[in-house]
């Protein structure tokens, strides 16, 4: 009597899993609409140019150059992983694995990771010295304060004005805000009932690639971004330390959301070597052994600009 060995691993739909896990982080990784993303790259270098300005010339004068000095950030695309999860080969011979959901689950894992490194660039330390670009909601002695629509409105001045500082920074109709779940809950009454309010919808319509997921509302034409990957403690430098950038007053220590007014595409790459997919990995596990699935991605992200401005608060 013959028998026949089947491969375990001949009973892994491999491209059904790379396609659901791709299409899953990008529906999940909604921040990357609004970097500028490098694909194919191990590392990449941006670079940021002072404003140029043309002048009119005489014909035959020698023609002066400009002293252009950029400043360039290089981004190193690192491993990103979900840890693993294991199958039994009990489950693999009876086919009792729901591989879509099981790939669905891993690529919104690698896409929150993404919208991770991507909110992990929103700080106030690139660039020239005394250009502001930190809003802060305070409560007037340093300590931090519910996010309120007049600090939406200090960074929409601050950007504004480092346009003046020959660093270009997009106007309406380029940015975005990308703020806390709870920092777009304390703006929501208080925006909607503005005349500046503009409806989920509408802003969505206006700015087409952008992601529906989460967006929350626009304010002054500009699209409110709620992310749970916003840093929750970026007000202070350790404890009792920091400043205030637009006052330079001490900053008291305290729990707080560090989200962002970005020129989309402008103040934040983004280099992915490779597409996000799955590898299988023999494991031993009690009884009948098995398999590890195991999802990752190689890539990474950095502010490239001074066209970003942190916007704090409690």
């Amino acid at each position: 009597m013959s028998t026949t060995t089947t491969s375990l691993a001949g009973l892994i739909p491999h491209e059904l899993m790379s396609g659901v896990l791709q299409q899953s982080m990008g529906d999940q990784a909604n921040l990357l609409d609004l970097c500028n993303v490098r694909t194919g790259f191990v590392a990449y270098k941006f670079a940021e140019l002072n404003n140029l300005t043309a002048a009119g010339v005489t014909e035959g004068a020698a023609l002066v150059p400009a002293t252009v000095t950029p400043e360039s950030v290089r981004i190193v695309a690192t491993p990103q992983e979900v840890p693993a999860i294991q199958i039994t080969n009990l489950a693999l011979e009876t086919q009792e694995v729901d591989w879509i959901n099981l790939s669905g689950a891993l690529g919104k894992a690698l896409g929150d990771r993404a919208n991770a490194l991507v909110c992990a660039t929103f700080d106030d330390t690139y660039g020239t010295a005394g250009v502001r670009e930190c809003a802060n909601s305070t409560d007037g002695g340093g300590n931090p304060a519910a996010m309120d629509i007049q600090t939406l409105e200090l960074a929409l001045e601050i950007a504004e004005g480092n346009n003046a500082l020959s660093k270009s920074f997009g106007g309406p109709g380029n940015l975005a805000f990308v703020l806390h779940p709870s920092q777009v809950s304390a703006l929501r009454a208080a925006v909607r009932a503005s005349s500046n309010y503009i409806s989920r919808e509408d802003i969505l319509a206006t700015f087409p690639a952008l992601s529906a997921n989460g967006v929350a509302f626009g304010y002054y034409g500009v699209p409110v971004i709620s992310s749970a990957g916003v840093v929750t403690s970026g007000f202070v430098n350790g404890a009792g330390g920091g400043s205030d950038l637009e006052t330079g007053a001490a900053l008291a220590a305290g729990n707080t959301r560090k989200g962002a007014l970005v020129s989309i595409e402008q103040a934040i790459g983004f280099v992915l070597q490779k597409e996000p997919n799955i590898r299988m990995e023999e494991t031993a596990l009690i009884g009948t052994g098995g398999m590890n699935a195991v999802a990752g991605m190689v890539g990474n992200a950095a502010r490239i600009s001074h066209q970003l401005v942190c916007v704090q608060s409690a």
